[in-house]
């Protein structure tokens, strides 16, 4: 586990509309994010009914046991369907923990280091999450014209959603 985290925090998720693509290997997902959102921030461009909701870029995961993970951004607006390999998913408000990565660490993130710690979280709330969680970074500024991302590596942040 990264140590020390900032957190928790007790935090509300807002209602959102995810654009988001299916990644099949979880622990790969921290070395493979790239290529995804240089897919979804071109549809958002692309779309005149479209919009970012925020610079916010986010993986969520389905349990222990679950053989994908999603990467995607929260968007405003409507599309009549996902273009093919991506998806849309609207979710609703609900109670979160976080727990902030320290700057001074998010360099040494790795996708094997990303589940260990999320484990390593769920085990200090023991039963109160939900199989569901997400790891969000902010700000990630869509990719200029030439591929690269307008910001340094933003902050990363754990969320497990709360049991109902």
């Amino acid at each position: 586990m990264i140590v020390p985290l900032i957190g928790p925090l007790n935090e509300m998720a807002p209602h959102a509309r995810l654009l988001y693509q299916r990644h099949y290997s979880p622990e790969d997902v921290w070395s493979s994010w790239t290529g995804i959102v240089k897919i979804i921030d071109q549809i958002v461009i692309e779309q005149p009914r479209l919009e970012l909701a925020n610079s916010g870029l986010y993986f969520y995961f389905f349990g222990k046991e679950s053989v994908e993970a999603w990467v995607g951004r929260e968007i405003i607006g409507h599309m009549a369907a996902p273009p093919e390999g991506l998806g849309l998913f609207d979710s609703f408000k609900g109670e979160i923990f976080s727990w902030e990565v320290p700057e001074s660490v998010v360099h040494k993130m790795t996708g094997p280091l990303l589940l260990e710690t999320a484990l390593s979280l769920r085990a200090l709330a023991g039963t109160a999450l939900a199989d569901t969680w997400r790891v969000m970074l902010q700000p990630l500024e869509p990719f200029d014209d030439f591929g690269h991302i307008q910001k340094e590596m933003p902050k990363v942040t754990f969320q497990f959603y709360k049991k109902d």
